[in-house]
């Protein structure tokens, strides 16, 4: 009986409905007070039968729902959107790289980068998921900060205050190309590579070229 007891403490957050809640309240009642409820008009055996049943009818339920959401015209229009997203994405990434090496953290380089991202985001933002927004937001918030320093460095005497504004740029520069700080340390959170690998994750071009690769 222990172990049937702890069958249900596992799957009773998996019931998928308020009746099968009710099955699986009145097997734990049968089991600790040791008589059935509701006058034993359900068994233990009888309860967990229906729970799986319930739970069969859920995931069958779901299933349905998958196959129609993933084939539906909306779904095609989504996907074919995102895809359009990441690859002019991407491309201004590439763009970024070459620009960022041959300038530099010069603020004006920095904005003509920002600026592209933010343009190429805003014009699918309507087919972007918050997950892939909060990837990409990482990166732009990094660039954004960069030119804001270096903002802030035409205004700052020489001194501490601007060596520490130097020092926190070229940091923010070396973390968005992936590079080693000044203390030697790789923070790759925000590196254009990283993001760039995230958007290709995401959009599953791998699993994509994988099941290709299993039929041909």
């Amino acid at each position: 009986m222990e172990k049937v007891t702890i069958w249900i403490k596992n799957h009773f957050n998996e019931a998928s409905s308020f009746l099968a809640a009710i099955f699986i309240l009145g097997a734990v009642i049968y089991v600790f007070a040791g008589q059935p409820v509701a006058a034993g008009a359900f068994s233990l055996s009888a309860a967990i039968s229906i729970l799986s049943l319930v739970q069969k009818m859920e995931s069958d339920r779901k299933n349905r729902e998958l196959s129609l959401g993933v084939s539906s015209p909306m779904a095609k229009v989504v996907f074919e959107k995102y895809a359009l997203f990441c690859e002019e994405y991407l491309n201004a990434l590439n763009e970024a790289i070459a620009s960022l090496m041959r300038e530099g953290p010069q603020m004006k380089a920095v904005g003509e980068v920002l600026i592209k991202l933010q343009d190429s985001r805003r014009k699918y933002e309507i087919w972007i998921e918050d997950e892939t927004v909060e990837v990409i937001g990482r990166l732009e918030t990094g660039l954004l900060e960069i030119w804001k320093k270096e903002n802030s460095l035409k205004n700052t005497p020489v001194g501490d205050e601007r060596a520490k504004l130097v020092n926190e740029v070229y940091d923010l520069f070396s973390r968005v190309l992936g590079l080693a700080m000044q203390n030697g340390q790789i923070d790759e959170s925000i590196a254009i590579k990283t993001i760039k690998d995230e958007i290709k994750k995401r959009l599953g071009v791998a699993n994509i070229h994988k099941l290709r690769r299993n039929f041909i």
